[in-house]
């Protein structure tokens, strides 16, 4: 289950226990520089958090799972099955986009990025 945008896995809380309860095997990662994540130090896209979530799902020795992504999660879970299709069993895909290289997508990102960070863009 992958999260969206300025969230962590804690936004898929009220979904966890009732999908462990159907003999589902739950895995919720915090992306990077998100929830629980460390800051980052460097720009880091869609793909670099598609990889993470490839290597999480190596190091749990999964080869095919079911993938739910919300907003940024439905990004990183396009780009995986996209790129890696044998690593995704089926793909829920919510309240997302394709592609941030629109005007559209710019212009919605440069207003998150006045509300977050302040017009001198300061934290």
């Amino acid at each position: 289950m992958l999260h969206g945008i300025s969230n962590s896995g804690r936004a898929w809380a009220p979904q966890i226990a009732p999908l462990v309860e159907a003999g589902f095997r739950v895995i919720v990662p915090d992306h990077a520089g998100h929830g629980a994540s460390a800051r980052l130090d460097r720009a880091f896209g869609v793909s670099d958090i598609a990889a993470d979530v490839l290597a999480l799902l190596d190091h749990f020795s999964i080869e095919s799972a079911d993938i739910i992504g919300l907003w940024l999660g439905g990004m990183v879970a396009l780009e995986i099955a996209l790129t890696q299709p044998r690593c995704v069993g089926k793909l829920i895909v919510a309240n997302s986009f394709d592609t941030t290289a629109t005007e559209e997508f710019r212009t919605m990102a440069e207003g998150w990025a006045r509300t977050f960070c302040g017009e001198d863009g300061a934290g």
